[in-house]
């Protein structure tokens, strides 16, 4: 059956398209949520807590893609999540962008996928 053997190749590779496409849409959507926690909502004092953020892809297997956002200050912590008065930027300064932009991660996906098939 040669027919359903090239089918079958071919939804292998339209699927490893897919989930490439997906992997690209998160790492995106990632990428830019960091840039707005940075932009608009990061505390300022000095810059350090505010440079410190990063986007990384921890696990990317066949299986699992994993992508963690942080600000990686011995601080960050306690700046996140202890209410205080600051004069640039506030608390929750990673929470609010993820949360704020969480409807944009499908419209992200979509927008990578689009036309892939």
């Amino acid at each position: 059956m040669p027919g359903s053997t090239v089918c079958l190749a071919k939804l292998a590779l339209t699927q490893a398209h897919f989930e490439k496409l997906g992997r690209q849409g998160l790492k995106k959507w990632c990428d830019a949520t960091l840039k707005e926690s940075r932009d608009k909502f990061c505390p300022v004092d000095k810059g350090v807590l505010k440079a410190s953020g990063k986007s990384k892809t921890i696990k990317n297997t066949l299986t699992e893609f994993y992508v963690r956002l942080s600000y990686s200050t011995p601080y960050a912590i306690y700046v996140h999540e202890v209410p205080a008065h600051h004069p640039h930027g506030s608390m929750k300064y990673l929470a609010t962008p993820f949360n704020l932009r969480s409807y944009l991660l499908i419209k992200t996906l979509e927008s990578e996928m689009k036309g892939a098939l």
